[in-house]
């Protein structure tokens, strides 16, 4: 009895001696295609659950993994298809694990369109281009409105063109440059609109019920100015 306890004794030594656990597997995960290393992939071991990542050199390493044993190691990366490899341990061991990378794309999206949008639908909207603006370089804002039916001017001397619409000027018509309304016709006939012709790229004239969108107070029309 004492013997075959023994024997026992020594078959469990033998097969602990025999499953010391303590190997590595170590190597790189690369690119199948140009063999570039893939940082931040994912190595999962099936058999015990483990988890690593490679470095930003795209090297890997998992330890406590027993001699003669195989193991199944799933690979992952963001950029690439998963793939599981199959391989049998029988000491430290260096493996490379490469990897189809594929590089995600979205379609191409093209816009179109014109600087320059209508901003109503009424007919009661005309436009200066910067083509014919230039034939007034050396007038004022109120002498290139003036070109446009509809509109007429109020000189008070030496570059002061007030523009009239519909018979009204001054504090009932407003004039927005770039976003920015101004106040430069709100103060008497002697004051007229304050913006340099050349410096304007168009000039857009909205008349009758559509300037109301622009204010209550816009009467006559409104004037936008953009560069």
């Amino acid at each position: 009895m004492r013997t075959y306890a023994l024997v026992v004794l020594l078959l469990a030594q033998l097969t602990t001696a025999s499953q010391n656990c303590s190997h590595t597997l170590s190597g790189k995960v690369i690119d199948l295609h140009d063999g570039s290393l893939l940082s931040g992939a994912t190595l999962v071991v099936a058999e015990t659950e483990t988890v690593v990542q490679t470095s930003l050199d795209g090297v890997y390493s998992i330890s406590n993994l027993c001699p003669n044993t195989s193991y199944s190691i799933k690979v992952l990366h963001s950029s690439c298809t998963p793939k599981t490899f199959s391989l049998k341990i029988s000491g430290d061991s260096v493996r490379d694990f490469k990897l189809e990378h594929h590089l995600e794309e979205l379609n191409e999206i093209i816009l179109e369109g014109k600087a320059y949008e209508n901003k109503t639908t009424t007919v009661l909207e005309k436009n200066i281009n910067q083509e014919t603006l230039e034939q007034y370089s050396a007038g004022t804002l109120g002498d290139a409105l003036n070109s446009l039916s509809g509109v007429s001017s109020l000189n008070k001397g030496n570059g002061i063109v007030k523009p009239i619409i519909n018979g009204l000027h001054s504090s009932r018509i407003i004039m927005i440059n770039n976003g920015v309304r101004m106040q430069d016709q709100e103060w008497g006939k002697e004051h007229a609109p304050n913006i340099d012709v050349n410096s304007v790229g168009r000039l857009t004239l909205v008349k009758s019920a559509s300037a109301l969108q622009y204010g209550g107070d816009a009467m006559g029309g409104i004037i936008i100015v953009k560069d």
